[in-house]
């Protein structure tokens, strides 16, 4: 799956260069799209404007144009397949694999890319800002900002992915390496648009100094010194969350 245009519109947009498929081009590549914010607002939208099947999927060229134009994201599905696509294009071998969470398996996906002799697992779903090498056992941890990440090899092709912050370790997901083919990847992304979690509005977005996240209209601001949080009022919605996420007031309005 390869999309020129998407690939180059996307190394243009973060000046870039058209790298050699290693594993520095890949550190800056996840790095740079890593800034896309994980945001539900345009799968809202899609839930809910009359589209249907897989009309509803934000292909790549979609997600990145509408980065560029009004600061959107997308969820786990869209950043994912539009990552792969960007690889793929650039001459990296990716595939994605699925992952369960608390609200049930084939929830959330990831890539894996091989190169160099090993596999790497990247997360753009979940903003990670590097890729994670897939151990053969025991675990690796990077740190992420205000929190560190842990990958742990629990048995067979399954790993589980922890977070650490403030001393408290979360379980977050446990992602099975198995390629997944294109027509399942989109049945199951199809299926998420069932999921609970679109009855909320939800962007979160890591920065150097910490990570934003809104939910509805309670807005933290998470760093290695804590949490703070505010309520936003209604009638500044769409103006902070342009001034905080760079996302277009329209895009919060049709939400």
């Amino acid at each position: 799956m390869r999309d020129p245009v998407t690939t180059k519109r996307f190394l243009e947009h973060f000046g870039i260069a058209v790298p050699r498929p290693d594993l520095a081009a890949l550190e800056r590549i996840v790095a740079a799209f890593s800034h896309l914010p994980y945001e539900n607002l345009t799968k809202v939208i899609r839930k809910h404007g009359g589209y249907a099947g897989r009309a509803r999927l934000r292909l790549p060229a979609e997600v990145i144009e509408s980065h560029i134009r009004h600061g959107t994201g997308g969820t786990c599905f869209s950043l994912t397949y539009c990552l792969w696509a960007i690889l793929e294009t650039l001459g990296f071998v990716a595939y994605p694999i699925m992952a369960e969470m608390n609200i049930g398996e084939n929830v959330h996906c990831t890539l894996v890319v091989l190169l160099e002799g090993h596999a790497w697992m990247i997360d753009p779903g979940y903003l990670l800002g590097r890729p994670l090498p897939l151990p053969p056992a025991g675990e690796v941890a990077m740190a992420q900002g205000e929190a560190t990440v842990i990958l742990r090899h629990v048995g067979g092709k399954r790993y589980d992915l922890h977070t650490v912050r403030g001393g408290v370790e979360r379980w977050r997901y446990r992602a099975r390496n198995e390629p997944v083919d294109h027509a399942r990847f989109f049945d199951y992304w199809e299926a998420s648009f069932d999921l609970p979690g679109l009855g909320s509005l939800l962007i979160t977005q890591r920065t150097e100094g910490g990570q934003r996240y809104v939910r509805n209209r309670q807005f933290q601001w998470i760093t290695s010194q804590g949490r703070e949080n505010r309520k936003i009022a209604p009638d500044e919605y769409e103006a902070t969350l342009a001034r905080t996420f760079g996302i277009a007031p329209e895009i919060v309005e049709e939400a």
